[in-house]
């Protein structure tokens, strides 16, 4: 007869541990990302992919993972649906009106933003991305 080894208990145990985390996480950033409409409902002005960023009021960020997307009246800083169940935690999800947006400026390579939340909380935001120039000109348009 065919015992079960320890290491099938542990690769079991595992699996069931994997599968519940994300489902948990995909469950949790589909409702954290719910906050954007779709896409294709409005108008791109600019968009860059695999930013770097964090959140002054928050430990952690999200490195190479977010999205940054300027529409006419807002800008969103999003993330993949994953990562967007760390989000609040991380606070890294925003959808932000471009008239909240107080100060934008280029320190060190970095793009510091600061705007005032949904929460109306004064909220100071780096990213890290390649086209800087464009996206602080875009916003200061605005």
């Amino acid at each position: 007869m065919n015992e079960i080894q320890p290491q099938q208990i542990f690769l079991i145990i595992w699996l069931i541990f994997a599968i519940t985390f994300l489902s948990v996480a995909y469950i949790r950033g589909k409702k954290a990302l719910a906050v954007f409409p779709n896409l294709d409902t409005v108008k791109v002005n600019f968009r860059e992919k695999f930013v770097s960023g964090r959140s002054h009021s928050a430990l952690g960020g999200g490195n190479n993972v977010l999205d940054i997307i300027i529409t006419n009246e807002e800008l969103w800083i999003k993330c993949p649906i994953i990562f967007a169940a760390f989000g609040k935690t991380f606070d890294i999800i925003h959808r932000i009106n471009l008239v909240d947006i107080s100060n934008i400026e280029l320190v060190k390579k970095k793009v510091v933003i600061s705007f005032k939340s949904r929460l109306n909380k004064k909220t100071i935001f780096d990213l890290k991305m390649k086209k800087s120039f464009e996206f602080i000109e875009i916003i200061k348009k605005k």
